[in-house]
């Protein structure tokens, strides 16, 4: 009797356990998801303010207001963490000020304000990340790191926008050459990865080939081309995903 005891409490615990992982892979999936996301709407802003009759981004804007909703709710959703919970509220907040900052005048100011509270939601979740982090297989390594990935590139495309939008351009200056250096090196680290031939020569050589493209034109600092970085960002999203996708699939 005491074995069956034994084993009964060790499966319970295991259901446990595998319950409380499956819910830090919810959070984390929706915190860098949040990430990507804030980084995009302060881009996505700045653009606005170069673009203002274009409703294109008007509309994406809109979308991302109902994923910034929605990678709340997944992570309030699973998580029990009570400083978790403290940050979904401040979040809260300050979707409530982006949402005020859409449907008001745009200037240098506002810009430079989109961009702090993006970087606010950034150092947020990453204090949910290291509340929710548990050891990850390999798998979950490359595909967490093809996602954070998408997180630089928006923070690349914002700050190279921030530059010409906002009124601290030394600093947007530094803090676009740090994350391209980060995307170089996590370039280099998929880079090393043995994926598949059809990854290989399709989706992964599309994403260097578009860093390249995107990398010379930033660091040219000779033609504004926002709109066209844009487009080629949107292309390396895809690229990301498609990888991301390939990892999540090999778990």
């Amino acid at each position: 009797m005491k074995i069956i005891k034994i084993v009964y409490i060790v499966f319970c615990m295991t259901l446990i356990a595998n319950a409380a992982t499956r819910n830090d892979v919810l959070v984390l999936e929706a915190s860098e998801s949040l990430k990507t996301t804030t980084q995009d709407i302060a881009h996505k802003f700045l653009l606005s303010m170069r673009y203002p009759y274009s409703y294109k981004y008007k509309d994406i804007l809109k979308r991302d207001i109902d994923a910034l909703s929605s990678d709340i709710q997944q992570i309030a959703t699973n998580t029990n963490d009570e400083k978790a919970k403290g940050l979904l509220m401040y979040f809260a907040t300050k979707k409530a000020e982006i949402l005020q900052m859409l449907n008001s005048k745009k200037d240098k100011k506002s810009a430079d304000e989109m961009v702090m509270i993006s970087e606010l939601f950034d150092e947020g979740a990453k204090s949910i990340d290291k509340l929710h982090a548990y050891k990850f297989s390999n798998e979950e390594k490359m595909q967490m790191l093809s996602n954070s990935m998408k997180t630089v590139l928006n923070e690349i495309l914002k700050y190279n926008l921030a530059i010409k939008e906002g009124n601290d351009a030394s600093t947007y200056r530094n803090k676009l050459k740090q994350s391209i250096a980060t995307f170089d090196k996590d370039m280099q680290k998929i880079s090393q990865y043995p994926y598949p031939e059809e990854i290989m020569y399709g989706a992964l050589d599309k994403l260097k080939t578009s860093w390249s493209v995107m990398k010379n034109y930033i660091e040219a600092k000779k033609i504004t081309l926002p709109a066209l970085l844009s487009v080629v960002g949107e292309q390396m999203q895809q690229q990301l995903t498609a990888l991301s996708i390939y990892h999540s699939k090999k778990q």
